[in-house]
């Protein structure tokens, strides 16, 4: 007997074909090939919700079928309106940092200005030979409260060398085609019972991880 793997229709982009496209992109600015450790100095990060419950992929809601079977109806299910923002840091080897915005705040120019603070102190503890020479590169976005004028020029006086995102693809910065969706593949489908539930389940993809190991085009 025959079986097909059922799934929605629709395109699904992989993250193997994002991080050649990223590299293959002529403002591509995380390549440098004088250097051999520039990406692997490089720590960048964003901010993202994490919802109580939040759909399956069209890839983790798919069934089993004898071939010519019909399809099997499903329940749509709907994202949960209950969420938490991330804030995360990472780098080749992991997470460097993360925090939780409170209800509420907004992540402006002076909020995300004190994140940097805390991100440089979780560097000095979890990175120290790199906080040791200043030789991290901070991977920044053009997203408004990154750019600030005020941020500029905090990293600026710290002589923190900076390089940006791709611009107008932010689907190709690195949280967005391979952070984010393993950290939210496994919470995929679940539901968590309160905010604290999602908060301390969010960094359950990363558990373990091997960051250069799968992400061989960007490092």
């Amino acid at each position: 007997m025959y079986f097909n793997l059922l799934a929605a229709e629709g395109a699904r982009s992989s993250v193997d074909d994002k991080a050649r496209a990223f590299n293959m992109h002529g403002q591509n600015s995380y390549q440098n090939t004088d250097d051999p450790t520039f990406n692997k100095r490089i720590i960048t990060g964003d901010e993202t919700w994490v919802y109580e419950y939040d759909v399956e992929t069209d890839q983790q809601s798919s069934e089993w079928c004898a071939k010519n079977e019909p399809k099997p109806k499903k329940t749509r299910q709907s994202r949960s309106k209950i969420k938490v923002m991330l804030i995360v840091f990472f780098d080749y080897r992991g997470v460097v940092h993360h925090e939780f915005v409170p209800e509420g705040q907004t992540v402006n120019k002076e909020y995300y200005l004190a994140v940097l603070r805390r991100l440089r102190e979780a560097i000095r503890h979890k990175r120290p030979h790199l906080w040791a020479d200043n030789s991290w590169i901070f991977g920044n976005n053009n997203a408004p409260s990154h750019s600030s004028l005020i941020v500029t020029e905090f990293v600026a006086k710290r002589e923190t060398k900076v390089i940006a995102n791709p611009p107008y693809l932010p689907d190709l910065a690195p949280c967005d085609f391979f952070l984010f969706p393993k950290l939210k593949y496994p919470l995929r489908g679940t539901r968590h019972e309160s905010i604290e539930a999602i908060k301390s389940n969010s960094l359950n993809g990363s558990k373990g991880a091997n960051f250069e190991g799968d992400n061989k085009d960007l490092y």
